[in-house]
């Protein structure tokens, strides 16, 4: 019995033998050249983009409120005109019973976009209604939020480089506040 195994044992390593030294033949076999291409190394920036979703807000948004009360005889500009500072939005009819008054504008106190407007034709107004909303869109705030695992990447101060959905081909450069 000790004998057959002694003899299981050395039949069991020579077939190993034989095994692996057919293995590294096929292997040699094998090795072939592997075409590799080389470039030279070069020293650049490395930049970490990040994607996020945010709300673009004008720095500057006048409400404005007529100056005189009356009754909205015409308008000027629509929602998205471009307008200067004293461009007139609307006039106003100031006319009162027994006086005749001439048309009375309603201007834009900046230069910007007419962002909204809340009246219409033939509305009666006074010196404390709303009639529009006009936004200066040469500087604009972004609104986001990082999750937290990417807040140790970004600090106050460094710069960034934005696009946005309006203007796919153009890129902004903005700073991080806060």
């Amino acid at each position: 019995m000790k004998k057959s195994k002694i003899i299981l044992i050395f039949v069991f390593c020579i077939l190993n033998l034989i095994y692996g030294c057919t293995k590294k033949q096929e292997a040699n076999k094998q090795d072939e050249i592997i075409p590799v291409k080389v470039t030279r190394v070069e020293l650049k920036d490395i930049y970490k983009t990040l994607e996020y979703v945010g709300d673009i807000k004008a720095m500057e948004e006048v409400v404005i409120y007529p100056k005189v009360s009356g009754k909205i005889i015409e308008k000027i500009k629509q929602d998205g005109s471009v307008v200067e500072k004293g461009d007139a939005i609307f006039y106003i009819d100031r006319d009162e019973v027994g006086l005749k008054f001439e048309k009375a504008p309603v201007e834009s106190p900046i230069d910007g976009v007419v962002g909204r407007i809340y009246v219409d034709i033939g509305a009666n107004v006074t010196t404390q209604t709303p009639v529009s909303l006009v936004i200066s869109m040469n500087k604009v705030k972004i609104g986001l939020n990082v999750p937290e695992k990417y807040v140790a990447s970004v600090s106050v101060g460094q710069k960034a480089r934005i696009y946005v959905d309006a203007y796919p081909s153009k890129e902004f450069e903005g700073l991080v506040t806060k």
